[in-house]
């Protein structure tokens, strides 16, 4: 979920733009020296929407979560925005701009946490995603992403999701079809770089998350890192699913809560903590 997904965000940081870091296998993940990137921040402005929304009006919502990424910008003007997001929220935010961008997929997890059933999981991703991405792969990635913590959340086997995913997003409905049976190491030797559409960052981090290198917390992150790609919006994907699965070790969340702390971000987390008691419960590595 949040903090999985944040701690995750900031350890991608500092490989976005340098490809897979040379001691991925050894490297301190908590090394990283920045305190959030944009998709901390939107993360944890979905976990506190959820928290203020009656639950009633899905327009309201979305309408809430456009006034909230707006201020996010005017708030945080030193983090590196995508370009169309920054000009949309100067704007004032109305109305998506039909991304089809990974930015629905990096912030959605919360919902994950909040969701009761599928079905309302696949709802709420969409309506995270709506303010801004409202292209069908925009919707897709976020709920590729959600659907994956939900079930891991609940229990499912690596196999279990990966099927549901296939099975959902085969593309037999022509939308861009995932291919999840791809391993980290095919990945790289087919010269996979950094792509920042949902098409072809949402599927390569699933595979991550899926690869037989990932067997807890900490491996998925560096199994995500050696994909070479969009770093730290994958590991929060990545970082979101195993936390899920494996529970996030303490140190690691320390860590984390002592950054969004820093930045002021962590009230949002610990008020969606607080309120909401699948993720007050979740499991612990």
């Amino acid at each position: 979920m949040t903090y999985g997904a944040c701690f995750g965000d900031v350890v991608g940081a500092p490989s976005e733009f340098s490809g897979a870091p040379r001691d991925v296998a050894t490297m301190e993940l908590a090394r990283s020296d920045y305190d959030c990137t944009d998709d901390s921040i939107l993360t944890c402005t979905v976990a506190k929407a959820l928290t203020d929304w009656d639950g009633r009006d899905d327009d309201a919502f979305v309408e809430l979560l456009s006034r909230r990424f707006v201020v996010d910008v005017h708030d945080y003007p030193d983090v590196s925005w995508g370009g169309r997001f920054v000009e949309w929220a100067l704007a004032g935010g109305h109305g998506s701009y039909g991304s089809f961008g990974n930015g629905s997929a990096m912030r959605v997890s919360p919902v994950a946490w909040w969701a009761s059933d599928e079905a309302e999981v696949l709802r709420l991703a969409r309506l995270t995603a709506l303010p801004t991405h409202s292209h069908p792969e925009g919707i897709r990635g976020a709920q590729a992403v959600a659907l994956a913590v939900f079930m891991a959340r609940m229990g499912s086997s690596k196999q279990k999701i990966r099927a549901a995913l296939e099975a959902r997003f085969d593309g037999d409905d022509g939308a861009f079809p995932y291919d999840l049976s791809r391993s980290v190491d095919d990945i790289v030797a087919s010269g996979y770089g950094i792509n920042e559409t949902c098409q072809h960052s949402v599927p390569e981090a699933l595979c991550a998350f899926f690869d037989d290198s990932s067997v807890d917390y900490e491996s998925t992150l560096r199994s995500t890192l050696r994909l070479g790609g969009d770093a730290d919006t994958q590991c929060a994907m990545t970082g979101a699913i195993a936390e899920a699965m494996y529970g996030m070790p303490e140190g690691y969340e320390k860590n984390e809560r002592e950054r969004l702390r820093r930045v002021g971000l962590l009230d949002r987390l610990e008020t969606f903590e607080k309120v909401c008691p699948a993720y007050r419960n979740r499991r612990r590595a």
